[in-house]
């Protein structure tokens, strides 16, 4: 499966904040408030180490705590440094297009397991899951378990989800990622039978109910 120039990855984190806003209406109609999508102080997104500057600050792409944690430090030093430029001004798109295609086209089996630890650890920066998911999709044949066992992660319970908190919004933007990742199998299965099976697999093992329903509505619309 081949995606459009590098501009993408841009309009992939305006489809999140979208499904976001989305499912963040949906989940706080009972308390009668609506969610901003705006990034909040003390957020993922405003966090600093203060020991250190942004540019020199070390970031591990996708850390893990369990003992099995996959470990390629070229690949995951790649996905620290071009998570960075997803939303960067001033860059060539039509090169950042040839290296990421490059990229998702030399993909091993481990890498693409690397890729599905970074996109649902809990602990990693947002624009690194947000690149892997998409490297993911754009992996085709070759991710599509990978893909599956996103779908079925279950979602992290970051505490009380109070309107406006940095709990609510981690948990509304990893849920937009299992979005992405049904949307992505369903893509595939219109092509590949191998990829339906692995998106039916998928929904027997999602406990979300609204990620549960998205995924049977996508299987019936293959039927």
């Amino acid at each position: 499966m081949k995606f459009g120039r590098w501009l993408f990855i841009p309009l992939v984190i305006l489809v999140l904040v979208a499904v976001a806003a989305f499912l963040g209406s949906e989940s706080s109609e009972k308390s009668g408030h609506k969610i901003s999508t705006s990034p909040q102080p003390g957020s993922e997104e405003h966090q600093v180490d203060p020991s250190s500057s942004s540019d020199d600050r070390v970031e591990t792409a996708g850390t893990v705590q369990d003992e099995q944690k996959l470990v390629d430090p070229e690949f995951q030093a790649w996905i620290v440094n071009e998570a960075k430029s997803i939303d960067a001004v001033n860059v060539d798109s039509a090169k950042k297009e040839r290296e990421l295609q490059a990229k998702i086209a030399s993909l091993t089996p481990r890498q693409a397991d690397l890729l599905l630890q970074i996109a649902r650890n809990p602990q990693a920066p947002a624009r690194e899951k947000i690149l892997s998911t998409y490297m993911l999709i754009g992996a085709g044949e070759l991710a599509q378990r990978q893909l599956a066992e996103l779908a079925a992660t279950p979602l992290e319970d970051f505490g009380p989800r109070e309107p406006h908190s940095e709990a609510e919004m981690k948990g509304v933007r990893d849920k937009s990622l299992r979005i992405m990742a049904i949307d992505g199998l369903f893509a595939r299965a219109k092509i590949d039978p191998k990829a339906r099976t692995e998106l039916a697999r998928a929904i027997a093992r999602i406990s979300d109910p609204f990620l549960k329903k998205y995924a049977e509505d996508k299987l019936r619309q293959l039927n």
